[in-house]
């Protein structure tokens, strides 16, 4: 009994405790910083600041890092939050990027001009028009306002989740900052996913060669063994033509055979070896 009165004692000493120092001068919050890693003057770091909510004189352990995040995204679709400090005792910092205008989608007279995260980022009047990949998907967008995130189904079940899918599997394969220059459009109105490459002209870039992806499950996978046989084929054959691409094949029609699973591990090989000496080149130039 006397070790129960004991804990019970130690208990309301410690919530007391936790009480005094949650709600303490020290550490409610007095300065919140915003910091964009990809930009030096970045034109979006006022709006951040505005956009936060955190109130000044709130203890900095009932900040929610999630409300922050999303407080900024709905307020500033330009920019993507990667974290939110907590710099003890009463500092935030907000630290984020500006995003990129990654696709482009159209209906009726306007083009919504999207981030890679489908959120919002600006609307014009008139037909697409930019380096933005265009999108092709089933859904009304009338209701799209700047900040709001675009949703839709596909006939294949993956809705939206698929365009996030596509670039993260070349963001795994090192394309993350080139997608935009290395896609011409996303196309999932079909139960298929097609995929068209870009080529590149002196007056901006036209469709290439068209990725049929048969299903739209391990995306990343898929996109590893696409890339691979791609980097199998000639200057020329880039250009144009078509891929099939199932789980563990990828077929360019318009060569003998196709390019097998098998031709597409060698390539990756090729490949790998074309990066390792490119990176050694490079190093080579730039000590000399």
């Amino acid at each position: 009994m006397r070790n129960k009165k004991l804990i019970i004692l130690f208990s309301v000493l410690l919530g007391i405790t936790l009480l005094v120092v949650f709600n303490s001068v020290l550490f409610s919050v007095q300065h919140v910083n915003a910091y964009c890693y990809n930009q030096e003057q970045s034109v979006y770091q006022e709006q951040v600041l505005k956009a936060h909510k955190i109130k000044r004189g709130k203890s900095i352990f009932l900040v929610n890092k999630k409300k922050v995040i999303d407080n900024v995204h709905s307020a500033v679709p330009q920019v993507r939050v990667v974290n939110v400090e907590k710099k003890f005792p009463n500092r935030i910092w907000i630290n984020y990027v500006e995003e990129t205008e990654y696709l482009q989608v159209s209906q009726g007279t306007k083009t919504y001009y999207l981030g890679k995260d489908l959120r919002v980022m600006r609307i014009a009047d008139g037909a697409a028009g930019g380096d933005a990949i265009h999108l092709a998907c089933e859904s009304d967008l009338s209701a799209l306002e700047v900040g709001s995130r675009l949703s839709f189904q596909t006939p294949n079940g993956a809705g939206e989740d698929i365009v996030r899918d596509i670039f993260n599997g070349f963001s795994l394969l090192g394309y993350d900052d080139t997608t935009v220059d290395l896609l011409y459009s996303i196309d999932v109105t079909g139960r298929s996913v097609f995929i068209t490459l870009s080529n590149k002209t002196a007056t901006g870039k036209t469709a290439g060669m068209v990725w049929e992806v048969l299903s739209p499950d391990n995306m990343a996978d898929k996109l590893r063994l696409a890339v691979s046989a791609y980097m199998a084929l000639t200057d020329e054959q880039k250009k144009r033509g078509k891929m099939y691409i199932t789980a563990d094949k990828a077929t360019y029609s318009g060569v003998s055979g196709g390019v097998t699973g098998t031709d597409a591990r060698q390539a990756f090989l090729r490949a790998r070896q074309m990066l390792l000496d490119f990176s050694r080149d490079t190093l080579y130039n730039k000590t000399v």
